[in-house]
């Protein structure tokens, strides 16, 4: 709504929606629970994949690299970053494809969960 209410004022707003990043959260999360978070097989290889994808994710500094562009171009609107599946294929499912294929998709993503 910002972006609607100030358009024709000369304020750029960008909406910005990083995506999975390689980064020392997902460790924190664990050291967080002493029972790790692990309560079932699936949820394990749901945790298993989601490390696999934090640890080809790409560094923290693309994201303030993109986010650096987009306010030197003077973007206003929606900007993604992160892997090509999060910034730019995911979006494109999320807008386009029924949603079981948006499930499907997902599901093969975090590893069968």
């Amino acid at each position: 709504s910002l972006i609607v209410e100030t358009k024709g004022a000369g304020i750029n707003v960008i909406d910005f929606r990083p995506g999975d990043f390689r980064t020392d959260f997902n460790r924190s999360m664990h050291n967080l629970s002493p029972t790790a978070p692990a309560s079932s097989e699936a949820m394990a290889r749901a945790w298993r994949q989601l490390e696999a994808n934090l640890r080809d994710a790409p560094l923290p500094v693309r994201a303030a690299d993109d986010l650096r562009r987009a306010l030197q171009r003077g973007a206003s609107g929606t900007v993604r970053s992160g892997s090509f599946f999060q910034a730019t294929l995911a979006p494109l499912l999320a807008r386009f494809a029924p949603q079981t294929w948006r499930r499907a998709v997902m599901a093969r993503y975090f590893g069968g969960l």
